[in-house]
């Protein structure tokens, strides 16, 4: 596999659907920081994933979902601490 042609594949993923990914972790989360995180996770977590994904879109939305969706319960059992 050529790595070069790999990141060109990658930043053409990133470039289309990062938009509505940072959308959907900000909408959730309104918080910059947490949504930044949940939107490296949820890019790290797809091109760490099963191969042969069809829909993009789709499969990245869930995964951005699940992420914040993740956070914002983390932040319930940290507030629930103090």
């Amino acid at each position: 596999s050529d790595p070069a042609a790999a990141e060109t594949v990658v930043n053409a993923i990133v470039a289309e659907h990062g938009p509505g990914v940072w959308r959907t972790v900000y909408r959730l989360l309104a918080h910059h920081a947490d949504a930044h995180d949940c939107y490296q996770d949820t890019f790290l977590a797809a091109f760490r994933g099963p191969p042969g994904v069809r829909d993009w879109g789709a499969y990245l939305t869930t995964l951005a979902t699940r992420r914040a969706v993740d956070r914002l319960r983390q932040r319930g059992r940290l507030r629930a601490l103090t």
